[in-house]
């Protein structure tokens, strides 16, 4: 499956950023979920690891984020594999994601496939159906 989450569209395009620095009117990929224990064994957060298609985290700087000093704490690094760099990807919190993002595309990919269809779903109940067909390689 492929997943991806949108910020809410602004009717200013992707240039504009929200609070935590992520561009609006744009989608990331959802590319891992995990939970984060501190030293006692207690979960501490459950994480989305989220990707910027643009290859690169830009401004986004909420909790969690690569500036966070979160990371410099425990054993948090290395549950996750996190490294520091302006790579796209970044991680943020359960609660953070449903605060941020407004819509959420799940996607079911074979390599036989040549046709399928996605379904977008927002808060507002509203979606769109895209159909798309694969040429033969």
């Amino acid at each position: 499956m492929i997943i991806t989450a949108g910020t809410p569209c602004n009717g200013g395009g992707d240039t504009y950023v929200n609070a935590v620095g992520l561009a609006l009117s744009h989608a990331y990929s959802v590319i891992g979920v995990y939970k984060v224990y501190d030293e006692s064994n207690t979960l501490k957060a459950s994480l989305f690891k989220m990707r910027n298609p643009w290859g690169s985290d830009g401004s986004y700087n909420g909790t969690w984020s690569d500036s966070d000093a979160i990371w410099k704490t425990g054993t948090y690094a290395t549950q996750v594999s996190w490294t520091n760099s302006s790579d796209g990807v970044f991680y943020m919190t359960v609660e953070d994601f449903y605060t941020y993002y407004n819509a959420v595309v799940v996607s079911h990919y074979h390599d036989s496939w040549k046709y399928s269809t996605s379904s977008v779903f927002t808060d507002s109940g509203l979606w769109t159906q895209f159909s798309f067909t694969l040429s033969a390689a």
